[in-house]
């Protein structure tokens, strides 16, 4: 019953084949937290909603130890969890969505191949 008043299920983790297959997510109030990627997919694509609300969030760990090269994010998406792509050394950019307003501990730690992290100038916006 949990896993139901918690919305959690599965949807996808960059595989545009199969729309409905990889991410473990949680519903919170402003939307939708990605909770778990269970796929090594190289390019993948955070959707921008799932069930009909907005994407708000990479929770803890959920991308931890991926073989992932490339990453994208919707505009929805505000924060990233600790350790959330943590050990993910395939990784060697990310372009953070201009609403992202927390970062937690560790997010990128490991991530060996990462060299550069755009940060929208939200200053002058």
């Amino acid at each position: 019953m949990l896993a139901v008043v918690m919305g959690l299920t599965l949807v996808a983790c960059g595989n545009r084949a199969n729309p409905v297959s990889d991410f473990e997510y949680g519903a919170v109030l402003e939307g939708i937290v990605i909770k778990k990627c269970d796929s090594n997919t190289l390019d993948v694509k955070i959707p921008a909603k799932i069930d009909g609300k907005p994407v708000v969030g990479i929770g803890k760990e959920a991308f931890k130890d991926k073989g992932m090269m490339e990453i994208s994010f919707p505009d929805s998406v505000t924060s990233i969890g600790e350790s959330a792509f943590a050990g993910c050394t395939g990784l060697t950019s990310i372009a953070l969505p201009g609403g992202v307003t927390s970062i937690g501990k560790a997010a990128f730690d490991g991530c060996a191949g990462l060299t550069s992290i755009v940060i929208p100038d939200v200053c002058n916006a």
